[in-house]
């Protein structure tokens, strides 16, 4: 029995109460014994726990020496007294209370500190400011172009107008598309849009086409071994922004680039182009006329706008000779190189490193013809063809295969094709072929001319704004005529009812009703006929027969005929 109970039952171990205070004495303990302090007992802990829950673990980020105050307050007390109408605890004398030094080492001992951590600031800030940091994405990548990183950035600097160059129009959009594996920069984009689709649109484009070319539109002369990237990526890292939604999915699908979205508020898990952003603002950004180098404006300080002295053209000039420095010349100071880097003594430089990534055959660099590419960052849409066109926005579209193929012919079938467009222009939209490897160009019917050469929100603009006029002159005018109409109709109807009385109301034979119509077809001719034609119509001087050599002999005259149908001949006779 004993051995069965000592098999099965869990001894229960007794609670150890300390009883003298642990540690070396205060020097307050040592001149007055009575002073020395409480033992921290399990109610003493069970009070600390309930103050670091209550007040310390909070994103309110009290500090511990108001904790401790409060926790004396609600804990260690000895009763309240009414001091002003407000009700204060009567804190007990010290050593009948805790130590704000007992307090503080409970609690650094008690407390994880990455609990406290994301509890006083919260979880975003803790992965962005306080995780532990033990590798790099640069590790992710095996080569060039397996993995690109996208982001945008509004420069801190102001622009003027082009063509009158006292407007300033505000900060420029930068979008940058960086290489992990070579931190070489592979696609930019300089403009107004954004950050959005179209900004990113842009720099993809970018990123995938020739930088021979992209350099000369903007006057500046390269070889293709200065900028080398100009292919398509298979992983693209994202912000939870641009890269969401229906837009980016043939971009996807159509050729097979996978997309990652981060989490909110980790731009952490894409620090190279941040960095880079920090990079470029100290390096040229700050030093340009119109920057802004302050978070706060000074009072009585010039703003920066008005210092602003470049265009975007100008300014987009300076952000292509910054890249090339930095593909070319700058030394990534952080980069770790791997043992094969070591040993083929590569330099850390965004360039070299690529290169020797080509050239080891890393990674799974694409190239695509322009057109499929830009067809598959449009946007696109499904549309259900009419006999009116091809409808998108309240517009109409035709092309050739649609003329050839009589799909506006109403023939009772539901013919649904999908189209890309170009927001930024309306003129025209895009008929999608062979899953998107072809593309056909629609253009805009000739009775919807007026919104040409219009971007796709101004023509939006345009028709609520021909709707509102339509329906205010419907409000205003549209009813009260109606109802004038309506008070007209009754008006006539009462007095034709007037002149009815006294008649009957049977059904009109079908003979005598072609008498009566025959009878005021004959007055209303009386009333429309031309009386003063004869008097108006020019002489002629001679009548110029017609030769009768084709007509056959032996044809009937029809001139009677004609005439009893014209109702001539009866004119004649009266």
């Amino acid at each position: 029995m004993n051995a069965l109970f000592s098999d099965h039952c869990v001894r229960v171990q007794p609670v150890r109460q300390w009883t003298r205070k642990n540690g070396r004495k205060s020097l307050r303990a040592r001149t007055d014994p009575e002073k020395t302090g409480i033992v921290v007992t399990h109610e003493v802990q069970t009070a600390f726990r309930n103050a670091v829950r209550l007040w310390y673990l909070k994103q309110d980020r009290l500090p511990l020496t108001k904790v401790y105050e409060l926790m004396l307050g609600k804990y260690f007390n000895n009763g309240y007294m009414e001091v002003d109408g407000a009700l204060t605890p009567i804190i007990k004398p010290v050593g009948e209370r805790p130590t704000l030094r007992q307090f503080r080492y409970w609690v650094n001992k008690e407390i994880d500190a990455q609990r406290k951590l994301k509890e006083r600031f919260g979880t975003r800030r803790y992965n962005l400011s306080h995780r532990p940091v033990l590798g790099t994405s640069s590790h992710r990548a095996a080569g060039p172009g397996q993995y690109y990183q996208i982001d945008a950035m509004i420069a801190d600097v102001y622009l003027v107008h082009r063509v009158n160059r006292e407007w300033c129009i505000g900060k420029p959009v930068v979008y940058v598309v960086l290489d992990v594996f070579s931190h070489l920069i592979a696609g930019l984009y300089v403009g107004l849009e954004g950050p959005s689709w179209l900004g990113a649109m842009m720099a993809l484009e970018n990123a995938c086409s020739d930088k021979v070319e992209y350099c000369a539109r903007h006057g500046i002369t390269i070889s293709p071994d200065e900028w080398p990237a100009h292919h398509l990526p298979e992983h693209i890292t994202a912000d939870r922004g641009e890269m969401l939604g229906k837009k980016p999915e043939n971009f996807i699908k159509t050729l097979w680039v996978d997309v990652e979205n981060l989490p909110p508020f980790r731009p952490d898990w894409k620090g190279f182009i941040e960095r880079q952003f920090k990079t470029f603002n100290e390096d040229f950004i700050h030093w340009l006329a119109g920057a802004v180098t302050e978070r706060n404006l000074e009072r009585g300080k010039r703003h920066w706008s008005e210092d602003a002295l470049y265009d975007l053209e100008e300014f987009e000039q300076l952000l292509i000779h910054e890249v090339l420095i930095y593909n070319n010349y700058r030394e990534l100071t952080n980069f770790q190189r791997d043992r094969n880097m070591i040993a083929d003594d590569v330099p850390p430089v965004p360039i070299h490193l690529w290169n020797w990534g080509r050239s080891r055959g890393y990674g799974h660099l694409r190239s695509i013809e322009r057109d499929v590419l830009r067809l598959n960052l449009l946007p696109m849409e499904t549309v259900t063809v009419s006999e009116k066109g091809i409808p998108f926005h309240g517009r109409y579209y035709s092309c050739d295969t649609a003329i050839r193929d009589n799909w506006f012919v109403r023939d009772g079938k539901t013919r649904k094709v999908q189209i890309h467009y170009d927001p930024r222009v309306v003129d025209k939209i895009f008929l999608r072929l062979d899953g998107g490897r072809a593309y056909e160009e629609c253009t805009l019917v000739d009775i919807y001319s007026r919104y040409r050469g219009l971007r796709d929100e101004e023509a939006f603009d345009l028709i609520c704004y021909e709707n509102g006029v339509k329906r205010a002159i419907h409000d205003d005018y549209g009813i009260q005529s109606q109802a004038f109409l309506h008070a007209k109709i009754e008006q006539l109807e009462a007095e034709a009812k007037k002149k009815r009385e006294g008649r009957s109301t049977q059904k009109a034979n079908r003979a005598e009703m072609r008498t009566h119509r025959q009878e005021e077809r004959m007055l209303k001719r009386e009333e429309e006929k031309w009386t003063d034609l004869a008097s108006t119509a020019p002489k002629r001087n001679k009548v110029v027969e017609f030769p009768l050599n084709n007509r056959s002999s032996e044809a009937p005259d029809y001139t009677d005929l004609i005439g009893d149908i014209l109702g001539l001949n009866e004119d004649d006779e009266k």
